[in-house]
């Protein structure tokens, strides 16, 4: 047990955890609360390798010792706070702290389990015992595993990409709970860098966000817009184009810092009101888009009004015009008709003056 020795074991690990220092370090886009939990998250997975490197190491001796069983409780209680500090990055800033309970009861748990040996246990010969609350640190990496995937759902774009992303980060995490009752011995030496991979592509996600998402709401961008419309032009059966009513007016007279939550406010009124095969963009300043798949007349309907109740009940304005497709029309025919009568909608909200 030598620390070239857990560099010669953990290289693939220390490599891939040092560029993903280095990117996050480098990434000017990324927010400074997400750079400080990834940067949170690196360590304890590297705190993780070491403390089960060295009870590796401990375990094959053939006299138990006590600091087996604290840096086991240490082990079962580092992961469920690397997923905990995920969904803190996927929920958002503002709802933190409570997502790390489920972590700090586990924490308890096992480290009581050095006295109580309620979790694990070790025999005088340094066998490893299992106690009757064996499942706790395995049902907390559950259930938040669940969370992250839930809210990454949630949040996304809604894309094959996002899935497939979601998909390669869920099902890995899940195998990380499930190998070592099945392949104890070999898996526990490539446990760590499985959860390493996992961070990356976590990362790699977020970078992608960044890329498609507009900043201040979080919808799609402009970009994502134009790359949609022309990725699924022929199958966007209906547009919507939304012009926020009163936004020069209020940066004027109360400052943009207003204005910006004013557009979060029907930002999120536009989200709640689209469902699936519905995807909302900001195109602009303080205009937004939504393109619809396979969606009815009715369902077109639905959507436009759920839309206007939502800004009605948070005392904000919009215009909105919307235009199903009609025979021979194309997305191009869609958008400006829609646009046309969104302007008309404006113009009557103003009296022809200028918005």
């Amino acid at each position: 047990m030598s620390v070239s020795n857990f560099i010669y074991t953990e290289w693939a690990l220390i490599l891939l955890l040092t560029a993903l220092v280095i990117f996050i370090r480098t990434t000017v886009h990324l927010n400074k609360r997400v750079a400080a939990d990834m940067l949170a998250v690196i360590a304890l997975t590297l705190s993780l390798a070491i403390v089960d490197y060295i009870e590796t190491a401990l375990g094959e001796g053939q006299t138990y010792t006590v600091w087996r069983s604290i840096l086991t409780a240490f082990k079962y209680s580092i992961t469920p706070f690397i997923i905990a500090f995920c969904v803190r990055i996927v929920v958002g800033i503002k709802r933190n702290l409570y997502i790390f309970i489920l972590a700090v009861v586990n924490f308890a748990v096992c480290v009581s389990s050095v006295f109580t040996h309620s979790v694990f246990w070790f025999s005088e010969k340094n066998t490893f015992g299992r106690g009757d609350l064996w499942f706790v640190p395995f049902a907390v990496c559950a259930v938040y595993i669940a969370v992250a995937c839930f809210y990454m759902i949630r949040y996304s774009s809604r894309s094959a990409s996002d899935y497939v992303a979601i998909g390669f980060l869920v099902v890995p995490t899940s195998l990380c709970l499930v190998l070592p009752f099945i392949w104890l011995d070999g898996f526990n030496r490539w446990f760590c860098t499985t959860i390493a991979i996992c961070v990356f592509v976590f990362y790699v996600n977020i970078l992608m966000q960044l890329t498609k998402k507009d900043p201040l709401t979080g919808l799609l961008n402009r970009q994502s817009y134009y790359f949609d419309l022309e990725r699924f032009g022929f199958s966007v059966t209906a547009v919507v184009s939304i012009d926020l009513d009163g936004l020069k007016i209020k940066n004027d007279t109360e400052g943009h810092a207003a204005g910006d939550k004013f557009i979060l406010t029907v930002a999120g009124c536009i989200m709640n009101a689209a469902r699936a095969k519905q995807r909302v963009y900001r195109v602009g300043g303080d205009e937004f888009m939504i393109i619809c798949w396979r969606t009815s007349e009715t369902e077109l309907e639905t959507l436009v009004s759920n839309v206007r109740a939502n800004t009605v009940q948070n005392e904000c304005g919009c215009s909105i015009g919307s235009c199903m497709r009609g025979e021979g029309m194309t997305v191009e025919d869609m958008i400006r008709v829609s646009d046309q009568r969104m302007y008309a909608e404006k113009a009557l909200h103003y009296g022809n003056r200028d918005a």
